[in-house]
């Protein structure tokens, strides 16, 4: 081991099998876990699997489900127990909340090397010690679960491109006496403000209406005795429309247009990207390689040696949306200055490595 590092041996339950009702009448059967893809679980999982279909010669066939892909510990035994799933690889130590009158105790060695390790299992002690605790105290020693040496380390990466889309939010509110007559004219002003639209060539599945409120208004008015007296005045109607415009350009010209036809509430305006899988490809690159290089300094710093990733998570962000704010609505018959600018898409991972 370089820079002598210390490995960990834990007495330990490497795995589980669960078998629902009538999985021994089986040819095949699904096994899975719920440890992340290429973790130390995972790669017992998958060992047992081989070795199950290596020496059943044909009688027996365990198809794999590896990784995460059945969910966490929990939905995976909800599906043993409807027998979706036939048997289910995890630490036991977890899998004793399940049982009743059902414990494990990780017992943990400090070893210099596998090979010491490997030594201390076959010894005669290690099994003279195993048989007095079955024979003395009914505790038995499941199985030796080595505990990696590891780093976990974080990188980040971003990435700018200018945006193809702007997402607008516009909104329509009408008073009036009676509910009826609110809606009716809010009704008008909104068919008016979406034919406008449509006129840019905003197509109808970049249309939508994002939400329809009617509301009544209060006078209050104190009285003597220092409760309050609410009085019905109005009622309000606001229509809220979602517009993708997808020529930048006419953005400026719509909002200016929208709002001579009867937008009178600000919503929001967001430069976005229709497809920016790309950009964000481009920020996880960066973010892994900084990760990796990080991880490298470390273990080099640490006289250790870096071995394979063991387990790698990433975390996306883009922008947030822009507020209009009210007073751009006082300026109708003003042209509307609109920048787009660049949306920079930010990476974060996190990567777990072995060390050697």
């Amino acid at each position: 081991m370089a820079g002598g590092t210390l490995r960990t041996a834990c007495l330990a339950a490497l795995t589980t099998l669960t078998l629902a009702a009538g999985a021994h009448a089986q040819q095949t059967a699904t096994f899975g876990g719920s440890d992340a893809l290429g973790s130390l679980y995972d790669r017992q999982n998958r060992k047992f699997v081989e070795l199950v279909n290596e020496r059943s010669k044909g009688e027996l066939k365990l198809n794999f489900i590896e990784g995460e892909q059945l969910g966490n510990d929990v939905q995976v035994i909800e599906q043993v127990m409807g027998n979706a799933v036939q048997l289910y690889g995890d630490d036991l130590s977890w899998y004793a909340n399940w049982v009743k009158d059902y414990a494990i105790l990780g017992w943990g060695f400090t070893f210099h090397s596998n090979k010491h390790m490997a030594k201390f299992f076959e010894s005669d002690q290690y099994k003279a010690m195993s048989q007095k605790l079955i024979d003395e105290h009914g505790v038995r020693l499941l199985a030796q679960a080595p505990i990696q040496p590891r780093i976990v380390v974080t990188g980040e990466g971003e990435a700018a491109v200018a945006p193809d889309m702007a997402l607008l939010t516009l909104s329509v509110m009408r008073e009036a006496k009676t509910a009826r007559e609110a809606l009716d004219a809010n009704n008008a002003a909104m068919v008016e403000v979406i034919d406008a639209i449509k006129m840019f060539g905003i197509a109808d599945r970049d249309l939508q209406t994002a939400g329809l409120q009617i509301m009544p208004r209060y006078d209050y008015t104190n009285k003597p005795d220092g409760t309050q007296q609410a009085d019905l005045v109005a009622y309000q109607v606001t229509n809220t429309l979602s517009v993708r415009v997808r020529d930048l350009v006419k953005t400026g010209e719509i909002l200016d247009k929208a709002v001579s036809l009867g937008v009178n509430q600000g919503g929001n305006i967001v430069f976005t990207n229709d497809d920016p899988s790309a950009t964000i490809t481009e920020a996880r690159k960066q973010a892994v390689a900084e990760a990796t290089t990080k991880a490298k300094t470390l273990a080099e710093a640490a006289g250790v040696e870096l071995g394979r990733i063991l387990e790698i998570s990433d975390q996306s962000f883009g922008m947030q949306p822009m507020p209009i704010q009210a007073k751009s609505f006082e300026r109708a018959m003003a042209a509307v200055p609109i920048e787009a600018g660049e949306n920079s898409y930010r990476v974060q991972v996190s990567m777990t490595f072995e060390l050697k």
